[in-house]
């Protein structure tokens, strides 16, 4: 009987237990997802500060390329640019993609992962690191390696990080899950695609120095765009003039 007794208090135990951090995650969810997805105190991005970003970086000469207007539409970014970068020295290109917004869900759902499978990529090989950039700092990302085709195989090689309010974050399980989040908003939320593609030819090594090549000389550009951002937000946010303008 003791023993019945017993079983059956640690099962209730056990209930409630379960109960209590089911709804602790549940709360922290919801939290996190407000954080991330509610727009409504914040000030849009101005359009017009990414195209600041330099066209010659170093040994890397940039046009900008056609960006789809649907495909914008979709991204919900306030600021974007789509541009190829070549090396003169190697003459191998890069295509840039960063899109940077203040609505951050829908600007994270426009990852590799996604995007690439639903045009009929086959992800290959995926691998984090780490890239000495400037003044110490290391550059968190992801890169990504998918492929196309049987005659003719393309490959494909993409270079992925986030900026979350000025911070570099690697993945978007980081930036959504993340605690140190949990009491303040986020602001706005970027994507930096650096992607190389190729024949089968190329080596998986090649391309990797490649897109790492040109995110380590285009790091400090990248930096200081950010930098003018993240200080027009953090002004933006103590003028309650601008919250009443309608740029809600």
């Amino acid at each position: 009987m003791k023993n019945n007794k017993t079983n059956n208090k640690s099962v209730v135990l056990a209930a409630i237990i379960a109960s209590v951090i089911m709804l602790t995650l549940g709360l922290t969810y919801r939290i996190l997802q407000a954080r991330l997805s509610d727009p409504v105190s914040k000030v849009p991005i101005d359009p017009s500060v990414l195209e600041k970003f330099p066209m010659q970086i170093g040994r890397w000469a940039g046009i900008t390329t056609s960006l789809d207007d649907e495909i914008a539409r979709r991204t919900n970014a306030d600021a974007l640019i789509s541009r190829q970068y070549t090396n003169s020295d190697s003459s191998k290109s890069v295509s840039l993609y960063i899109a940077c917004g203040i609505r951050t869900s829908e600007i994270m759902a426009h990852h590799p992962m996604v995007c690439y499978p639903r045009n009929g990529w086959t992800l290959v090989d995926r691998s984090a690191t780490e890239l000495p950039v400037h003044n110490g700092i290391k550059l968190p990302c992801n890169i990504f390696q998918f492929s196309r085709g049987r005659l003719e195989k393309q490959r494909v090689m993409v270079l992925h990080f986030l900026i979350v309010d000025g911070s570099y974050i690697r993945d978007i399980s980081l930036a959504r899950t993340s605690l140190w989040r949990i009491t303040s908003r986020v602001n706005y939320v970027a994507q930096v695609h650096i992607a190389y593609s190729s024949r089968e030819t190329q080596t998986t090594d090649s391309a990797k120095r490649i897109v790492s090549e040109f995110a380590v000389d285009s790091a400090p550009s990248i930096a200081e765009i950010f930098e003018h951002i993240q200080k027009d937000q953090n002004a933006d946010s103590t003028d309650p003039l601008k919250k009443e303008d309608g740029r809600q």
